[in-house]
């Protein structure tokens, strides 16, 4: 399992993640640090791939100083209260 801890949310960051490995498990967790959310979840939470092959994509852009909003994705991604265990 990767997990990737996004910075501080500052409005105009941006960032794509990929998920680069198939399998029989999820393996791509995007957590927002502190209070922030990531679209809509409550702070804390992470934001997981939930499909099984490559090339799965999300888009996240910080709107405010608290809240990251997906912009796209591609594949089924979801707030998770825990990371993905492989």
């Amino acid at each position: 399992t990767q997990i990737y801890t996004l910075p501080a949310a500052a409005a105009g960051l941006n960032y794509v993640l990929m998920d680069v490995v198939s399998g029989d498990a999820a393996d791509l967790c995007i957590l927002a640090v502190g209070d922030d959310t990531i679209n809509g979840g409550t702070a804390a939470q992470y934001y997981n791939c939930y499909t099984n092959a490559v090339k799965q994509t999300v888009t996240l852009v910080a709107i405010d100083a608290s809240r990251w909003e997906v912009v796209s994705e591609t594949g089924t991604w979801v707030n998770d209260a825990d990371t993905i265990q492989p």
